[in-house]
């Protein structure tokens, strides 16, 4: 009977234990999806910016 016990309480517990790792790798997904999109926002916006102070710097 104990034993019967701990194996259904391992197995409640292992459970867990795997959708934390699952969440963690889905989170770590995210973040570099993130960090990619961050980098080609900030490449974008340098471009732009050195093409606005060529024109402004055209202008006066």
């Amino acid at each position: 009977m104990a034993a019967v016990l701990v194996r259904t309480y391992a197995v409640f517990v292992q459970m867990p234990a795997m959708l934390v790792q699952k969440n963690a790798k889905n989170m770590q997904k995210w973040a570099w999806i993130i960090a990619v999109n961050v980098q080609k926002l900030v490449v974008t916006v340098l471009r732009l910016v050195k093409k606005w102070l060529l024109r402004y710097k055209g202008q006066q």
